[in-house]
């Protein structure tokens, strides 16, 4: 499956947005300081949220907007189409594009912002964002570290997730099920790679304290419903349901490969600063973030601002 299509699924389900609602809460007392400096110094901004998935960045930008009787003009930009129809009731311009060819003048913006976006498209789709911004221009985009503790957390998901994929646990118990309701056929052979796939798919997940592994119980909870319940269900139906299961955890590894992807170690923060400055961005920096109880940094805080 293809990033496009990946994140598009992504965006049609709920968890989008509870890990959107998650990403808000952490960082919102900084984004509504940040923003109301800015609005304050040019309360009509044209502002470009790039890579703004459900558009947390954006709808902290709207209403600390309203609150100071502010009227920025905002783009909103994705490449999911199902992430822009989230922005559906908002006061913006949505447009669907990849961060990598965003179809925009120099110096178009006022404002740029982005919340672990950009990067997906690749540290260049980063880099470039400098040419956007417009003489006294301000921007702010916080990125995925390397190394940090949501690239922990990814990382932690993955191992979990690869286990399930390795051990094909999902067709470890759709065999046991096509067999238990069958009448001609004995079920021995099946439950016991199914018990074995189970106890690595077990010890992985009790080793990694993460989404991942509470996905892994779900995953086991409506297995062993199947199975107990195996006569309520009929194989015409089951199929799908088991190749709908595949399909999630392959999706979800390509999700937390993305992300690992995407994390950026220091020299290739650093490097994105340096392209700014060759796009005549003056003042740049870029900062480890911690949040309050951890004790490593989390993301990199990108921010720029234009000579006037």
């Amino acid at each position: 499956m293809d990033q496009a299509r990946s994140w598009n699924d992504y965006w049609l389900g709920d968890e989008a947005m509870s890990a959107t609602q998650r990403a808000s809460e952490l960082f919102r007392d900084s984004w509504r300081e940040w923003l109301t400096g800015v609005f304050s110094d040019n309360p009509k901004a044209r502002m470009l949220d790039a890579a703004c998935g459900a558009g947390a960045v954006t709808r902290e930008a709207i209403a600390v907007a309203e609150g100071m009787k502010a009227e920025p003009d905002i783009v909103c930009v994705d490449i999911a189409p199902a992430a822009i129809a989230k922005l559906a009731d908002a006061p913006v311009t949505t447009l669907t594009a990849d961060a990598k060819a965003l179809p925009f003048e120099a110096g178009e913006f006022d404002v740029l912002v982005s919340q672990f976006g950009v990067e997906y498209a690749g540290q260049e789709a980063l880099s470039s964002m400098g040419r956007l911004l417009a003489p006294s221009g301000r921007a702010l985009m916080i990125a995925h570290m390397a190394n940090g503790t949501i690239a922990k957390e990814c990382s932690d998901n993955l191992h979990v997730l690869q286990t399930l994929i390795e051990t094909d646990i999902v067709s470890k118990v759709s065999d046991v099920y096509m067999a238990l309701t069958s009448t001609t056929r004995a079920v021995d052979e099946e439950v016991e790679a199914f018990r074995e796939a189970a106890e690595k798919c077990g010890a992985a997940a009790e080793a990694h304290a993460c989404p991942a592994r509470d996905f892994a119980v779900q995953l086991f909870a409506d297995c062993s419903n199947v199975l107990n319940n195996h006569q309520a269900y009929r194989p015409e139906d089951m199929r799908p349901w088991f190749d709908g299961q595949r399909q999630a955890i392959d999706a979800y590894a390509g999700r937390m490969n993305d992300m690992l992807k995407a994390s950026l170690d220091e020299a290739q923060a650093q490097s994105v600063l340096e392209d700014w400055r060759r796009q005549g961005v003056e003042q740049c920096s870029v900062t480890p973030i911690t949040l309050e109880g951890d004790s490593q940094a989390t993301a990199w805080r990108f921010e720029a601002r234009n000579a006037a």
